[in-house]
């Protein structure tokens, strides 16, 4: 029988999240089952599940160190906020701009510099549980930012069925929910890389 490599994004996540560290007999299962004709859907329906369940492991494990991971991490989020995203709309409402988008697209912006920031903070902080501390810190910001616009985020799908010029604000809404987590998974990424250059 022939055998079919994973696709290197596939090994890449597992190696980054630290999956085959722990289980370094998956990759050889996964590879085999992938070449006995299981699908690509099946094959990332594992690995996502073993992302998963080792970064909840670890999570569990490191309980108080999460605790902590997190405590810095919204603290860095409010201070980002304090220092630099009130004075930055203090400054947008005293500028004449025409139209809430070139505004709107200033202070996402601006959100998003501040949530790479809040994760490359937590990244440089927990060196040794990094990646599974910010994932998590980026899944609660996501979870933070859907709880607190829901209504919101309702009001405008709803209107949007409706009235098309609607899906714009429904559309930036949502930017801002995906993008800032996002952006604290980047900026971990850029913590890890900053880390992997110097050592």
């Amino acid at each position: 029988m022939k055998t079919h490599p994973l696709p290197a994004a596939a090994v890449r996540l597992l190696d980054w999240f630290k999956v085959t560290e722990n289980n370094p007999a998956l990759v050889g299962d996964l590879t085999e089952e992938f070449s006995g004709g299981r699908s690509s859907v099946w094959l990332w329906r594992q690995v996502m599940a073993a992302i998963a369940f080792t970064i909840g492991k670890e999570v569990y494990s490191h309980r108080l160190l999460s605790i902590r991971a997190i405590i810095v991490g919204e603290a860095a989020l409010l201070l980002g906020g304090w220092a630099i995203y009130k004075p930055a709309a203090h400054m947008m409402l005293s500028i004449k701009v025409s139209g809430p988008w070139p505004e709107r697209a200033f202070m996402l912006l601006i959100a998003m510099f501040i949530f790479t920031l809040g994760g490359w903070i937590v990244s440089r902080f927990y060196r040794h549980n990094r990646t599974a501390l910010v994932f998590l810190f980026a899944t609660l910001q996501f979870i933070v930012l859907m709880v607190q616009g829901r209504s919101e985020l309702v009001d405008l799908f709803m209107n949007s069925i409706y009235e098309p010029w609607y899906r714009w604000y429904f559309a930036a809404h949502m930017a801002v929910v995906v993008l800032c987590p996002m952006c604290v998974l980047l900026g971990g990424y850029l913590a890890r890389n900053r880390a992997t250059e110097r050592g």
